[in-house]
């Protein structure tokens, strides 16, 4: 008795391998436009919960706190720290409460002149420079193809954080 033996043919495996060439082709470069935008938006709600725990921690501990940007460039990272002696520098015996790490790779980070290196709360809540005078400003955050939304961190003198989202573009 003789049974049957069913196989793929060579026509039909080339067939699925041509399938799914196309079906990566067409999705691969929408997974990528998603991740890229994901890492956008990450990267804003880290940045906005930094400065939420600086303005956090300065109201409760009645000490000036920064969020500084590492190396001067915010896209490097940056640290929230206890500023005990009111001097805009991380010294020994002061206290880090926070270390974020570089931002992942396209996405770019631009404030405006107030806040080019860090930002600082007082034990009112509200953002100071060093000098004491008011610090309210804006930080773009974007990816470098700009084809995603724009998001704005919006540091009002109170110390009040807000984001708004725009329309896609560069910083």
């Amino acid at each position: 008795m003789l049974g049957f033996s069913r196989a793929y043919t060579l026509i039909e495996l080339m067939t699925t391998v041509a399938l799914v060439g196309v079906l990566a082709m067409i999705g691969v470069p929408a997974l990528t436009h998603t991740v890229d935008g994901q890492r956008v938006g990450s990267t804003s709600r880290n940045l906005s919960a930094s400065l939420a725990l600086a303005r956090y921690t300065a109201i409760s501990q009645r000490y000036p706190i920064l969020v500084e940007s590492l190396e001067g460039d915010w896209e490097a990272g940056w640290t929230v720290y206890i500023d005990a002696n009111s001097n805009g520098t991380l010294d020994p015996g002061e206290r880090e409460l926070l270390r974020q790490g570089t931002v992942p790779s396209g996405v770019q980070i631009t404030p405006n002149s107030p806040l080019q290196s860090y930002v600082r709360y007082v034990g009112t809540g509200q953002a100071q420079l060093t000098s004491g005078a008011f610090q309210a400003g804006t930080f773009n955050i974007c990816h470098e193809n700009g084809q995603h939304a724009v998001r704005s961190l919006i540091l009002s003198s109170s110390g009040r954080v807000r984001s708004a989202k725009d329309s896609p573009g560069a910083c």
